[in-house]
């Protein structure tokens, strides 16, 4: 679901970027927490970080990104001692 809502923020401003409309970057976030949200509320059934500390949530979200990207999840997961499963 991360993967997804990432490459959703980065169509949508990417996007942006093409339609020189600045209403694509309101877009963005509203689009992309809105799947966070939704998994956290409904199918994890927690509380999403965004609520308290939105910039690290946005941070942490972009650095499991990168790690999905460049194959590296796997790696970090073990190293934090958290199963894939």
């Amino acid at each position: 679901m991360a993967f997804c809502r990432n490459e959703l923020r980065v169509f949508v401003c990417d996007h942006r970027d093409r339609d020189e409309n600045a209403w694509w970057l309101l877009g963005a976030p509203i689009a992309a927490y809105a799947l966070a949200w939704f998994s956290h509320f409904f199918i994890e059934g927690n509380n999403p970080a965004t609520f308290g500390h939105p910039f690290w949530s946005l941070r942490a979200d972009f650095r499991m990104y990168r790690l999905m990207l460049t194959g590296q999840l796997g790696r970090e997961l073990e190293r934090m001692g958290i199963s894939e499963e």
